[in-house]
């Protein structure tokens, strides 16, 4: 009939308050995925100087050596350039190259597990707003179903 119906009113109401909190769990997920996405790049670059200047000492350190090296060839009176002091000379930055390899490798794992660690929060974030959202339909269905009436006498 036409009548106003408390019940049915009631349902619309608490259908509509499920809605925002769906709502809300979405902007929520949003919100935290920017975080993390912000961490995630906050640390990638903390990574990125840390290697920089990591890189930065050992050319400094393989220059310090090499004139040291030098400096004690030339002390002996042997030319820097000559074969087997050309070799030592080479073999320092040849190691010096490797150390630098080694280095960037290691830092290429740190990174992936950055990015490893971004992408598992960033689903674990996914599937708890797409749980939430899921529990209020179940809760809308399942109010509806005690509020309305399927039959009217």
């Amino acid at each position: 009939m036409a009548g106003f119906n408390p019940m049915l009113a009631l349902s619309v109401l608490q259908a509509g308050q499920g809605l925002i909190k769906s709502a809300g769990a979405a902007g929520a997920y949003k919100n935290a995925n920017a975080a993390l996405a912000a961490n995630r790049q906050a640390e990638l670059r903390q990574r990125q100087k840390i290697q920089d200047i990591d890189a930065r000492r050992r050319r400094e350190r393989l220059r310090q050596v090499m004139a040291a090296q030098r400096a004690r060839f030339g002390a002996q009176g042997v030319s820097a350039s000559s074969g087997s002091a050309g070799a030592v000379l080479r073999g320092l930055s040849d190691r010096a190259d490797r150390e630098g390899q080694d280095a960037n490798g290691l830092e290429a794992f740190r990174i992936s597990g950055i990015n490893e660690r971004y992408d598992r929060q960033r689903r674990r974030n996914l599937l708890e707003a797409s749980g939430a959202r899921k529990r209020t339909a179940f809760d809308l269905l399942r109010q509806g179903m005690r509020t309305i009436p399927l039959i009217e006498l």
